[in-house]
């Protein structure tokens, strides 16, 4: 996230409070947030019952 400029509070946010979501490989999720002009997507899984792993996050 750092290498692409990526905030890890706009990560949670988009986490937490998507505008949109989908399922993706591996049982993965898939969630979609707009910032402003910027629209950002994150990929991440679940371990556990609180702990979310981030496989991936970029802008769109």
């Amino acid at each position: 996230m750092m290498e692409r400029g990526i905030s890890t509070s706009r990560v949670a946010e988009t986490v937490r409070h998507p505008d949109s979501h989908f399922p993706a490989r591996g049982g993965a999720i898939g969630c979609i947030k707009r910032f402003g002009i910027k629209t950002l997507k994150v990929i991440f899984g679940i371990r556990g019952k609180v702990e979310y792993v981030i496989i991936t996050a970029y802008y769109l």
